[in-house]
């Protein structure tokens, strides 16, 4: 029985939802993109699901990811910038944002006749989203930020998953490295030497939020707190419409609640949304001493430990110092 659901999904089924892609990309209905980004376990998936409670836009589930590309040009968490060869991210992209790249990994919950828009859903693609965007001006970035201890937790929780760990896609980038001080070269690669992956993934979700936020303004991205999110769904999701504009009508006009509360794909079937209480206190009893301390170190070399406050809530006023007044309200 496996064996026939299979043939049919693979024949019938994916086959046709490719044709009504194409169908609907003629028809002009991908041209507005919400573009997601964030760290893996961030709760991207979970968030796009709130965005898109009635299911009026396509969700392409990470597309930028090895399994999808099959291309060794375009690792994890590649650095592209006006001075690097970009040709081979920069045709991903095209396919990416025009709504042309179909795949049953990006595609798993697509399963309308129509749509409205497109939600790129990205975990891997941060360092390059500044060329992507000067080259693809009509998608509408937005930036998924969630507490970095919570973040690299629940990485452990799924280690068995795809976290690259290979520093050298940083250390081999001259381009990346003329950005960055002589403090974080080094601490990147005491890093690779130590090869803990605690480390690593802090590492990961310090770099990438760093340079995204020094490459776009208030302007051009819209930030979201994981945090924010869940204690004021229908504030969060009024702000990020105002962002995006009338043309983005597919955004939830309000919180769904059923939606809301469910656990997303990536998460299990059985878990409600996790709560805790966030704080330091909290997540210094969760990890090992040596990983507490290589975290907290990270965030510190990078300057970004202040960018959480003690309760856990992300603290305005060190975003509104990288220009990004996140206490605005409508």
């Amino acid at each position: 029985m496996a064996e026939i659901k299979e043939l049919l999904k693979t024949k019938l089924i994916f086959p046709l939802r490719e044709k009504v892609f194409n169908l609907n990309n003629k028809m002009g209905r991908f041209k507005n993109v919400l573009w997601l980004i964030g760290d893996g376990r961030s709760g991207t998936t979970w968030i796009a699901s709130v965005i898109n409670a009635d299911r009026k836009a396509r969700e392409l589930f990470e597309p930028y990811h090895p399994l999808v590309l099959e291309n060794s040009d375009l690792p994890p968490y590649l650095y592209s910038s006006n001075d690097t060869n970009n040709n081979a991210v920069l045709n991903a992209y095209n396919d990416i944002f025009s709504g042309h790249l179909a795949h049953r990994r990006i595609d798993f919950d697509n399963r309308k006749l129509f749509y409205k828009g497109l939600i790129v859903k990205d975990i891997f693609i941060n360092l390059s989203a500044s060329i992507l965007y000067k080259n693809f001006p009509f998608v509408k970035p937005v930036l998924l930020i969630r507490n970095p201890f919570a973040v690299v937790y629940s990485k452990l929780q799924k280690k068995h998953w795809f976290w690259p760990s290979d520093l050298d896609v940083y250390l081999k980038n001259s381009s990346l490295l003329n950005r960055l001080n002589v403090d974080i070269i080094s601490l990147i690669e005491h890093a690779k030497q130590r090869n803990n992956f605690v480390e690593i993934q802090f590492i990961h979700w310090a770099l990438g939020n760093c340079i995204l936020l020094e490459d776009f303004s208030a302007n051009n991205l819209h930030l979201i707190f994981y945090e924010n999110i869940k204690t004021s769904p229908d504030k969060e999701l009024a702000k990020l419409r105002a962002y995006l504009g009338s043309n983005f009508d597919f955004v939830a006009k309000s919180t769904n609640k059923a939606v809301y509360n469910k656990a997303s794909r990536v998460v299990g079937k059985n878990k409600d949304r996790t709560d805790h209480k966030n704080t330091y206190d909290y997540w210094e009893q969760l990890y090992s001493n040596e990983e507490f301390e290589l975290g907290v170190n990270v965030l510190k070399v990078f300057g970004w430990f202040e960018a959480y406050l003690p309760n856990g809530e992300p603290d305005p006023n060190f975003f509104k110092s990288l220009g990004f007044n996140i206490k605005n309200a409508l």
